[in-house]
């Protein structure tokens, strides 16, 4: 704690709501990067298309069945 500029960040609290934001967008960042990643890698597109159809396919058969 002997640097100044770190005394003065931790001091001043529009600098330290500056710097909680920008290491929030960071750690964002990072977990959307390895989201994607780990997405394209471990499952090819094949099991995050199944239950969206899935669904569609429910909500198509329920509204067809409740229109007859």
């Amino acid at each position: 704690m002997t640097d100044p500029d770190l005394a003065f960040i931790l001091t001043d609290p529009v600098a330290l709501l500056q710097l909680v934001a920008l290491l929030l967008v960071l750690l964002t960042m990072a977990v959307a990067a390895l989201t994607s990643i780990v997405t394209v890698n471990v499952m090819p597109g094949r099991r995050l298309a199944v239950p969206c159809s899935r669904l569609q396919g429910n909500d198509h058969d329920q509204t067809s069945a409740h229109h007859r």
